[in-house]
């Protein structure tokens, strides 16, 4: 197991966490992701030391509140290829996520490690002591299939890998090392640690450049660009006091103009601008 995704709201979420930042030191490949039952935009939530990222499920957005937790838990379980789970109560949600995790373990969809209190089983690895006290809360590991949002970590490489994948030109290292110090927020989509998408927002606080949304062809359509648009848009407006305001611009690609105008973006000319208008600069 190399990716876990644990949740926050119970004493089991945060042993849990406590148990694979401690792995780290024996297997420092592992990565520990936090799972959001609510889109970061609406309940802000400062990412615990230790974590690597945050994963928000794609859609949760028209799921009622009372309906969140359980809703992300099962996409996650959905995506996932094991599942660790410690349940108390027989009534509880958490029992009925084993019991639907059964029910994909019999179809060969996923394996499920069920802890009782006492002792861990013999095919998970985890620290007995762990696991004791009262906990009713499950954690996922391995997810595979799934997209990871990172925020403020890209490097050159990454730039330049997603930029050669959809066919745009290269910078050099050092140009997108500056390029990344001026950078207001950036963010990138991974699955299985692969980068698949990117976006970038520059400016002062008044005026931004949204730039660089690209995600690989073969990730295109399935969410995740509007996933990278939405955060993006999100820490913009998080950065915001009351009675503030700010501009977002961009240059869309062509016939991409009706995927910006669905997050409140306006085509110009307009009524209120001209043209918008570029120049490449060179030496």
């Amino acid at each position: 197991m190399t990716e876990f995704i644990v949740g926050h709201y119970g004493r089991f979420d945060r042993l849990a966490a406590k148990t694979v930042i401690a792995a780290r030191q024996v297997h420092p490949g592992i990565s520990l992701l936090l799972l959001l039952p609510y889109h970061p935009a609406e309940c802000p939530v400062e990412l615990p030391a230790g974590f690597d990222g945050i994963y928000y499920p794609p859609g949760m957005e028209s799921v009622p509140h009372k309906f969140s937790i359980a809703r992300a838990n099962r996409y996650a379980l959905d995506h996932a290829d094991c599942l660790i789970a410690c349940v108390l109560h027989p009534a509880s949600n958490a029992q009925k996520l084993v019991e639907y995790a059964r029910r994909r373990e019999r179809r060969g969809l996923l394996s499920v490690a069920l802890l009782s209190l006492e002792q861990n089983p013999p095919s998970c690895s985890l620290p007995p002591t762990v696991f004791c006290g009262r906990m009713d809360a499950i954690f996922f590991s391995e997810v595979h299939r799934m997209i990871v949002y990172r925020e403020n970590a890209l490097s050159p490489e990454v730039i330049n890998q997603i930029r050669t994948a959809v066919g745009w030109s290269k910078f050099s290292a050092v140009q997108l090392e500056r390029a990344i110090r001026t950078t207001a927020y950036s963010i990138a989509a991974y699955q299985n640690d692969q980068p698949v998408g990117m976006a970038r927002l520059v400016g002062d606080g008044i005026y931004y450049l949204l730039c660089d949304v690209a995600v690989v062809p073969s990730f295109q359509g399935k969410g995740v660009g509007g996933e990278l648009v939405r955060r993006t848009i999100a820490h913009a407006r998080q950065a915001l006091a009351d009675g503030e305001r700010c501009t977002i611009v961009l240059v869309s690609a062509g016939g991409k103009e009706p995927f910006y105008e669905s997050f409140g973006f306006s085509s110009i000319p307009n009524d209120r601008a001209g043209h918008g208008m570029q120049l490449s600069v060179t030496p």
